[in-house]
């Protein structure tokens, strides 16, 4: 397992290839503009033995217990983290090609840690665009890739009172 001080990330990551040459993403056409979240299942529904994905034009609400480990999590359609969900995922990749939402309202405190996320493997992973993307196949990613692909990354942590 890897934790990373933006630091560490900076100098102990390793990327393969030059990722400003991997295309022009453009977020899906499979996807409404605004998802509507109202009724949809837990992400609990789609976990399998291998990684996870989120269907296109689908949002699914996490619902994962206080620790949870899966084998990949591929964003296309809409992922919810619930305001103040605690959780920590582990997972060797993250890939948003479509939404990513979670949010926390209170003071962020050890007893407060919320959504906690953590990179692990050592292995090289390979991503492929959910839609044809011109200059873009399969790509190599490296070790530990979290990737916003044409996706929304929509993370709120508490409001400044000052």
């Amino acid at each position: 397992e890897f934790e990373a001080t933006s630091r560490q990330l900076m100098d102990g990551r390793r990327l393969t290839g030059s990722t400003n040459q991997i295309g022009q993403f453009a977020p899906l056409s499979c996807n409404p503009v605004e998802f509507d979240c109202t009724d949809a299942a837990g992400l609990s529904s789609v976990v399998g033995g291998g990684p996870v994905v989120v269907p296109c034009g689908t949002c699914l609400v996490y619902d994962l217990g206080p620790e949870a480990t899966i084998g990949g999590l591929n964003i296309i359609g809409k992922l919810l983290v619930p305001t103040n969900y605690k959780s920590t995922l582990s997972t060797p990749f993250i890939f948003v090609q479509g939404e990513l939402e979670m949010s926390d309202d209170r003071p962020i405190s050890e007893d407060n840690t919320s959504m906690k996320i953590v990179l692990t493997g050592n292995s090289d992973v390979i991503f492929t665009p959910h839609e044809a993307v011109a200059g873009a196949s399969s790509i190599n990613m490296g070790e530990k890739p979290f990737l916003v692909a044409g996706g929304k990354l929509n993370i709120r942590g508490w409001d400044d009172t000052e």
